[in-house]
């Protein structure tokens, strides 16, 4: 009788056995807990321009705190907190220039830039990077390249000039690791002072080599040579969200 059982329970099994191998391979489980950014769909798109402009505002609230201390660790703290924050401002850069340029319609960039023109030509004395910007869309016809000049009626604004002197710093910040590029220096005497943009040669000696020397050009100039103004040399663009230009 046992051994009928054993029959009976094995035949059993075996036709088991057979329906799952009938069945195939089982499906893996589905990922889950990623975050709701990608290229499928707009919405995605969405939500990593908003991640990365939260990321560069929270990182500039960091650069902020550590501009404000007084202990010894002071500059090792901001060089720090600046590498964060330019990487994050370079990632800002590229990624709205590909919303610009992939994402957002033809006619939706010659609304904007003809917004940009009429602003500019409503100004006083307007920027003469913005008067040759508006000279040449009327030219060619074309909307603006460049994401920046969108913010220009809007009171917001970035050189590119200066963004490229930015770019230039996060790209030694990231390959070099974090660089004493500022320094505290009196605004006048007796007052109390501040941090101010190192000059290129300080940040990076000027023997090693030079990947995109437009780049560090522009960081001398707009940000600590003759062009740049008070607000880029003395790092106030990295204590607020916003890039109002001094010149509106």
């Amino acid at each position: 009788m046992p051994h009928a059982q054993d029959e009976a329970r094995r035949a059993e099994l075996l036709v088991k056995a057979e329906a799952v191998v009938a069945q195939g391979k089982p499906m893996e489980p589905s990922p889950f807990g990623f975050a709701a950014t990608g290229f499928d769909t707009r919405a995605e798109l969405f939500e990593r321009v908003k991640l990365t402009i939260y990321a560069v505002d929270t990182a500039s609230g960091r650069v902020a705190e550590a501009a404000r201390r007084g202990d010894d660790f002071a500059a090792t703290s901001l060089s720090v907190a600046l590498t964060e924050m330019l990487a994050w401002l370079r990632g800002l850069d590229e990624l709205t220039a590909y919303v610009w340029e992939k994402a957002v319609t033809h006619l939706v960039r010659q609304r904007a830039s003809q917004a940009t023109d009429e602003y500019v030509a409503g100004l006083t004395s307007p920027p003469a990077e913005l008067t040759e910007a508006a000279a040449r869309r009327n030219h060619t016809g074309e909307a603006h390249s460049d994401w920046t000049l969108a913010l220009v009626p809007k009171g917001q604004y970035l050189q590119r000039g200066e963004l490229h002197g930015l770019r230039w710093l996060a790209g030694k910040l990231l390959h070099y690791g974090p660089l004493p590029v500022a320094e505290l220096r009196h605004w006048r005497i007796g007052a109390e002072p501040r941090w101010k943009w190192r000059a290129a040669d300080a940040v990076v000696p000027p023997t090693e080599k030079e990947q995109r020397p437009k780049q560090r050009d522009s960081y001398e100039s707009y940000l600590c040579g003759a062009m740049s103004s008070e607000r880029s040399c003395w790092l106030t663009i990295l204590s607020r969200s916003s890039t109002s230009s001094a010149g509106y």
